[in-house]
């Protein structure tokens, strides 16, 4: 039998066991061992996509498809769900602390069944994250969850900004947890689920998402009593409640009376507005809500929830009229098409302000604008509508002592 030197020196003195370092094969061959070959390295997740904010602040409304409204509700809520149940968004609504006597509203929980898992985030009494009803630590990095779906952080450099993918990577969800208020948010990756919810359908069309659950489709522009019934249709029941422990019927009584903007001294506004403004707010709908965020709440963190609000919104359409919600005093915009009705008011943004205007003529389509003349009284305003970059909307065409101005109609572009 001979043997294949394989270059091991064994000194003077020493033993080693040949088969330890040969092996042999049926007819006494030497074999001498490959090499192993390495393992593979370990594949670094993709980093998650950008998702935006489509429940922010103290609570606005930008949902997925671009329809914008203000949604001051108490309560437990379904943001989004699909339909055959592998998608379910639902986020807690409880009122701002500082003022209860205000009908304020912020996000304060959120609820997520992914494909398998259930996750849960909240703020109160104290931040906690479980996973399938295990408290575990806020993630830090990239996880895998037990049904495939993952947590990672959004790469926004902050800690508590979250992003999460189903396991068909066909939904995502963003969470952001804020100093006492939560951002939320849902888009649609890819595939042919079919959303509903208070944010929408997820099927690029604004016009539809105010669905009432299990009644009627209401088409933008809506009266604040129409929003107030889609809202209602949507919340969560004890049964279909994801939360450990849903809200009671006490901890979901609205404040007495709206509160508008116009409501809040007006140096709090201006010191707020200048907040925002200094902090890269410049979004006339973004600085709207911050200047009534941060006055309202007197808490400056709701600054960064404006900025997210402002990215969600940057990409709508520029191409629709400015309306005003009466509740809220906020700016939101009636598409091209919407039949809009003479003795109605407006909002346009006026030199970093909102004031409001009443429709007085609306000559004809083919010079696509409207004229608005300044009504100081908005009591009898109603209309939600859809949002859109406002920047530039007004034109600064001023007449009868600048108590009417102009706005493009926005037909044909």
């Amino acid at each position: 039998m001979g043997l294949v030197s394989s270059g091991i020196n064994v000194s003077t003195g020493q033993t080693t066991t040949i088969s330890d370092l040969w092996s042999f094969g049926e007819n006494e061959e030497s074999v001498i061992p490959p090499t192993p070959e390495p393992l593979p390295p370990t594949p670094t997740p993709a980093p998650p996509p950008s998702l935006k904010c489509d429940s922010c602040g103290d609570v606005h409304i930008s949902t997925p498809d671009g329809l914008v409204y203000d949604f001051q509700e108490f309560g437990d809520f379904l943001l989004s769900q699909s339909t055959d149940g592998s998608v379910v968004l639902q986020a807690r609504q409880e009122r701002w602390e500082t003022y209860p006597e205000r009908p304020v509203s912020v996000n304060t929980a959120v609820a997520i069944y992914v494909g398998g898992d259930k996750l849960e985030l909240y703020l109160k009494p104290e931040t906690s994250f479980s996973v399938n009803d295990v408290l575990t630590d806020l993630p830090t990095g990239y996880v895998s969850l037990p049904a495939g779906g993952s947590i990672d952080l959004s790469g926004t450099g902050s800690p508590t900004d979250f992003t999460i993918l189903w396991p068909d990577g066909n939904t995502g969800v963003r969470v952001i947890l804020r100093n006492d208020h939560i951002d939320i948010g849902i888009a649609r990756l890819g595939g042919s689920l079919t959303y509903e919810g208070v944010l929408g359908n997820l099927d690029g069309d604004r016009m539809n998402d105010i669905q009432v659950r299990g009644g009627e489709l209401i088409t933008p522009p809506a009266t604040i009593e129409q929003l107030k019934l889609f809202g209602d249709s949507w919340r969560l029941s004890a049964e279909e409640s994801l939360f450990n422990d849903p809200l009671t019927a006490a901890d979901t009584a609205e404040a007495a009376g709206p509160l508008t903007i116009n409501d809040l001294d007006a140096g709090e506004k201006e010191a707020a507005a200048n907040t925002c403004e200094t902090a890269g707010v410049t979004d006339p709908l973004a600085l709207h809500n911050c200047t009534y965020d941060v006055a309202v709440t007197g808490d400056e963190s709701f600054v960064e929830s404006a900025k997210t609000f402002q990215e969600a919104t940057a990409d709508i359409p520029d191409e629709t009229f400015v309306a005003a919600v009466p509740a809220q005093g906020l700016p939101v915009a009636i598409p091209s098409g919407v039949v809009l009705e003479i003795g109605q008011q407006y909002a346009v943004p006026d030199a970093g302000t909102f004031r409001y205007f009443l429709l007085t003529a609306f000559p004809t389509e083919a010079e696509s604008r409207a004229t608005l003349s300044l009504c100081p009284d908005l009591a009898t305003a109603g209309l939600v509508g859809v949002g859109g970059n406002l920047n530039g909307r007004t034109s600064s065409g001023a007449r009868s002592g600048g108590h009417e101005r102009t706005l493009h109609r926005g037909i044909g572009r």
